[in-house]
């Protein structure tokens, strides 16, 4: 495995009672790349984070982090955006922040807490009783205040409105750095599109696609929407 990538893996397989997560997976990310993981609901790429993150065991072939190949060693570097984010409903964003400080190593708490007047939010608004959109960007902005090299997001902008996707659309592009990488899956490719330098497609646990997306583009001479739904 090589140092020089961000995430890399080979033959990576993984199998939930018998049937295949994912099968031979084969990817090598650059540092300070936005990569967009698609494909269909169960197609592996919650799978995928989930295993650079270190949080599933039991798979075979290789992955590493930043060259590191055990995934526990490697948490330092990776942070990861569930698509059901932990929270405790009575907290407020304060104390949440409070917790993920003593919890990660490099947590920037201040730096969170002064993002959330532009946002509409406060260090006192409940998690509870915000709603969902104000909820989701609330946690997206302190799951994103640590520092890490690899971010791993599954899902971020599901079920969010317009105004709230937009900001944390522009959240984004402010933390894209070249020592940061990210892999985004989404089904919300409209939103995201112009960020991504990659896709990676999945279909069944398998790699049916994966490029640039200028390079997609133009070869295919096709928007890259409609390029994935023709492999898909």
């Amino acid at each position: 495995m090589r140092n020089e990538y961000s995430v890399q893996t080979q033959a990576l397989c993984m199998a939930y009672r018998g049937k295949a997560a994912l099968n031979q997976v084969d990817i090598a990310i650059q540092p300070g790349t936005a990569v967009g993981i698609l494909g269909a609901n169960g197609s592996g790429k919650t799978t995928l984070l989930k295993i650079a993150a270190g949080m599933l065991q039991g798979y075979t072939g290789r992955i590493a982090i930043c060259g590191q190949t055990d995934t526990w060693k490697s948490k330092h570097n990776v942070c990861l955006l569930s698509s059901n984010p932990w929270h405790n409903p009575g907290w407020t964003i304060a104390r949440t922040a409070q917790l993920f400080e003593g919890f990660y190593p490099g947590y920037n708490t201040a730096g969170a807490l002064q993002q959330l007047p532009a946002l509409g939010l406060s260090q006192g608004d409940v998690l509870g009783r915000l709603s969902r959109g104000k909820r989701a960007l609330a946690l997206f902005v302190l799951t994103l205040a640590r520092d890490a090299r690899v971010y791993l997001l599954d899902e971020p902008f599901s079920g969010i409105d317009i105004k709230t996707r937009h900001l944390m659309r522009e959240l984004l592009i402010d933390m894209m750095t070249p020592q940061r990488t990210f892999l985004i899956a989404t089904h919300e490719l409209v939103d995201m599109e112009t960020l991504l330098d990659e896709v990676i497609v999945f279909a069944q646990g398998r790699v049916v696609l994966q490029g640039q997306t200028d390079v997609l583009r133009a070869q295919h001479g096709k928007p890259l929407e409609q390029i994935i739904r023709e492999v898909l």
